[in-house]
């Protein structure tokens, strides 16, 4: 196998992971509308140019970071773009690309996603040759030693608690 099938191979796993992270966020979304919890908007911004949020079910508000009805991630950081930020996983994930994580004998993935202390990633277990049909994707949950691995359920529900 070349280089370049491995690259094509990780690239499609990659994409495969963020698409059904896109789909479970938008499920989230649908899960949280269900329940009656309603989107809103927030004020954001420093002193005097404060604007108002893109209407979403509120994560974390001190940023803060909403999920949009569609499935899609919006924050504000006050060191980043002065409107916000939107996260697409289908299409964003790229631009979080770094080597993957050893941890414990299987490779993280992250795929730019953090919600409520859980970083949602995919692992790549040495020796097992993965088809994008099977994604192993999972989360990270929150700062422990040695890494906690959660699965996708578990974590949204979680999230889908805490809200």
């Amino acid at each position: 196998m070349t280089d370049q099938d491995v690259h094509g191979r990780s690239t499609a796993l990659r994409q495969a992971a963020a698409d059904e992270l896109a789909e479970r966020l938008k499920g989230l979304a649908v899960r949280l509308a269900d329940t009656g919890v309603r989107p809103k908007r927030v004020w954001f911004g420093r002193g005097y140019l404060k604007r108002l949020s893109p209407v979403g079910f509120v994560l974390e508000p001190l940023g803060p970071q909403l999920l949009l009805p569609d499935g899609r991630l919006w924050s504000y950081h006050s060191r980043g773009n002065p409107r916000g930020r939107f996260f697409d996983p289908r299409v964003d994930h790229a631009a979080c690309a770094h080597g993957p994580l050893s941890l414990g004998g299987r490779d993280f993935v992250f795929l730019g996603v953090v919600v409520h202390g859980y970083s949602f990633g995919y692992l790549h277990h040495d020796g097992v040759d993965y088809s994008p049909d099977h994604v192993d994707l999972c989360a990270i949950a929150g700062h422990s030693t040695p890494p906690r691995f959660a699965r996708p359920d578990d974590a949204f529900a979680d999230i889908a608690d805490k809200l």
